[in-house]
């Protein structure tokens, strides 16, 4: 039996702006997308969010994530 992987999809393409709308350098995350490897879970991502056809990004790279767990941590205090 495969096991079944978690996947994250981002870009470095694009923009943003921190609060004070100074420009950032940073990607762009397009998702999270499970499968028995890269190429199925990249389907999959597409698959689940046909919006991402029609956006302007072209190149997208992926990670193996080792869980779904999150940590949260502030910058400032």
């Amino acid at each position: 039996m495969e096991t079944i992987k978690i996947y994250i999809f981002y870009t470095k393409e694009g923009f943003a702006e921190d609060n004070q709308h100074k420009p950032t350098e940073n990607c762009q995350i397009l998702g999270w997308s499970k499968g028995k490897n890269s190429q199925e879970a990249f389907r999959n991502l597409l698959k689940e969010n046909k919006y991402l056809e029609k956006i302007d990004f072209n190149e997208v790279m992926c990670q193996e994530l080792v869980n779904e767990k999150v940590d949260y941590f502030l910058l400032k205090r």
